[in-house]
């Protein structure tokens, strides 16, 4: 049986601690970033620009939830883990501090997505190229994908189980995985 030692650099202190100092590193880097994209971008890239700095914001926040508001401690080998993150200490539901952080990791990836999309095009086509038909099938595209970013993960939440059911589920499995079917079936029958 495997014994949890959370000790050295394993242990939630530890880890939440590198993750603040990374945090303090990475902010104004982020912030500098924002700044040359914004207002040093030349002019041969003005098309781009917008699009950059989506996709600039959306990996900067994503960066931010994981090292500082979140903080994902994870337990193997059950998919789950413990928040240790300033929305814990404000007392965010754990729920909602996972929704949040899943939904801005889809939505770096959909920015991500209309970034390569734009770059595509642009080359493609040219800059100012598209037409108001395109333009505007881009837009519905990229709203869906924006919308599906939010929504994508409401079906599981409203399927959660409660956390008595989740805890025979996950020792079910962990029985089963050690001593195979026969004992899990003697232990968790009715």
């Amino acid at each position: 049986m495997c014994e949890f030692k959370d000790s050295g650099l394993g242990s939630p202190h530890v880890f939440s601690m590198i993750l603040h100092v990374m945090t303090a590193i990475e902010v104004p880097i982020h912030l500098f970033g924002a700044f040359v994209i914004l207002f040093r971008t030349p002019a041969k890239m003005t098309s781009v620009k917008w699009s950059m700095f989506v996709l600039h914001f959306w990996s900067s926040l994503l960066d931010i939830t994981i090292c500082f508001l979140v903080i994902p401690y994870t337990v193997f080998p059950v998919a789950g883990g413990i928040p240790l993150g300033v929305l814990s200490l404000l007392n965010v539901h754990p729920m909602v501090q996972a929704s949040i952080l899943i939904i801005t990791g889809g939505l770096t990836g959909i920015s991500i997505l209309a970034f390569f999309e734009n770059r595509c095009n642009s080359m493609k086509y040219g800059p100012y190229a598209q037409s108001k038909k395109t333009r505007a099938l881009r837009y519905l595209y990229l709203a869906v994908n924006y919308l599906l970013a939010f929504g994508f993960m409401v079906p599981i939440y409203l399927q959660l189980p409660t956390k008595a059911e989740g805890e025979k589920y996950a020792m079910r499995v962990s029985l089963e995985r050690h001593h195979g079917n026969r004992i899990s079936k003697l232990i968790f029958s009715g």
